[in-house]
């Protein structure tokens, strides 16, 4: 049973279509390939044996997720591989330093006490005669 079980499955494969988690819930992918292994003529109970209890696993379904947009998916288990993410994440998000004037501001203000300084000792300083 374990070679028609495994044949069945191969030529299930084959009639996969591609099944986006965010496009369709896993359960109707599931009645639509068990439809075309059926009209594939794989035997009900081929059919049976492999798709009953199937469930979708998460780690597929974000892979599934990562390469539909240009993305990677991580799994880590301990704080060594999350770390190891982290260090690799590094790599790929940089920063970018943009360079800015920030002097202009405090020298107005400067010039304009300056200013003002002046005018008050013109203004109210002695005079000299």
């Amino acid at each position: 049973m374990k070679l028609p079980l495994a044949a069945a499955c191969a030529l299930a494969v084959s009639f996969l279509p591609v099944a986006h988690a965010q496009q369709r819930p896993f359960d109707a992918w599931l009645q639509d390939f068990r439809s075309s292994a059926l009209a594939a003529r794989i035997s009900p109970a081929i059919v049976d044996a492999a798709l009953t209890g199937l469930t979708p696993l998460e780690q597929v379904i974000e892979r599934d997720l990562a390469e539909a947009t240009g993305g990677d998916a991580y799994e880590s288990r301990d704080a060594e591989a999350v770390s190891a993410v982290y260090e690799e994440l590094g790599s790929f998000i940089g920063t970018e330093q943009v360079k800015s004037e920030v002097t202009a501001w405090p020298a107005g203000i400067a010039a304009g006490l300056l200013i003002l300084a002046g005018v008050a000792a013109w203004r109210f300083g002695p005079r000299l005669s």
